[in-house]
């Protein structure tokens, strides 16, 4: 993974920052994307100077999406890699449950990696 540009997507959560930091450790630079308005405490400083932190990026329109893909692309003149870790959760039964709830799933998890890939793939 050495010198690799990788980006991981949901890199704020639980499983995003393990990752993130394990592509790290293993001499990846990493472009951390989250939609959470702030980074953890420390994460930039984990990943160490050859990565970047962007927060707040919404991936669920594809707008969004390109204008994440392109600053990574001039952060780091390529992209080698694209890890789609973005999602959530929202646990109620489906006889009772909101529709809206599935919309949201539906874009946080799926619409998410759609248009990451998009705006990566070029």
């Amino acid at each position: 993974m050495r010198d690799e540009i990788i980006i991981i997507t949901g890199a704020f959560g639980a499983l995003g920052r393990v990752v993130a930091q394990v592509a790290a450790d293993r001499g990846a630079r990493v472009a951390a994307l989250d939609v959470a308005p702030a980074p953890p405490a420390g994460l930039a400083e984990r990943l160490g100077p050859a990565s970047a932190v962007w927060a707040g990026v919404d991936l669920s329109s594809a707008e969004g999406a390109g204008k994440a893909i392109e600053a990574v692309k001039a952060r780091f003149g390529r992209i080698d890699a694209l890890v789609n870790i973005a999602g959530g959760f929202g646990m109620e039964n489906v006889e009772g449950g909101a529709a809206a709830t599935w919309r949201r799933l539906y874009a946080l998890n799926l619409e998410t990696a759609l248009n990451a890939s998009r705006a990566a793939l070029p």
